[in-house]
């Protein structure tokens, strides 16, 4: 399982990622529980010391159902385990695994998932706050300012919408 897929689908945190144990995966209620971060070896509460049960798209349920069984459907400890009891290096991960899966040139960074996690989720519903909770932010405007990425077709399309708006109304 591509623990990228919780950065981009989930908009986690990589600290969060790794985090992860088995007991706040929820896949009957289809929750997420997210309340700690791993940093350098250290566990602690998440960056903006958040305790939330997200809402889990469907998709990332089929992918742990298919990491669970291929762990051998552990009721506890980490979902991403170095293997000696610890959760995974993400730094390791992302040298090792990541960047050469995308490719040097190509690959921007954990936070480029959390980034286009955000700007889909504001695109879908018209409004940034749905993304704003999605990253846990405190901040509208931290979510604003350096997560959600513009799109460049955006007043085009805007035009084009006011355009048959008004052709309605003649």
């Amino acid at each position: 399982m591509r623990n990228s897929s919780f950065a981009g689908l989930m908009g986690l945190r990589p600290s969060e990622i790794v985090a992860l144990c088995w007991e706040d995966v929820n896949l009957k209620a289809g929750r997420l529980h997210l309340h700690q971060a791993y940093v350098r070896g250290n566990l602690g509460t998440t960056k903006t010391d958040v305790d939330v049960r997200l809402p889990m798209l469907k998709m990332v349920m089929g992918l742990f159902k298919a990491w669970h069984g291929l762990c051998g459907e552990p009721k506890e400890g980490w979902v991403f385990s170095n293997g000696v009891g610890d959760p995974i290096d993400i730094r390791d991960y992302v040298v090792g695994v990541l960047r050469p899966a995308v490719g040097k040139k190509a690959w921007k960074g954990l936070y480029a998932f959390r980034r286009g996690a955000a700007t889909i989720l504001t695109e879908l519903t018209g409004n940034p706050i749905a993304a704003q909770q999605a990253l846990c932010h405190m901040d509208l405007s931290t979510t604003m300012r350096h997560y959600i990425k513009t799109k460049r077709s955006a007043l085009a399309e805007v035009i084009q919408m006011l355009d048959e708006r008004l052709s309605l109304t003649k």
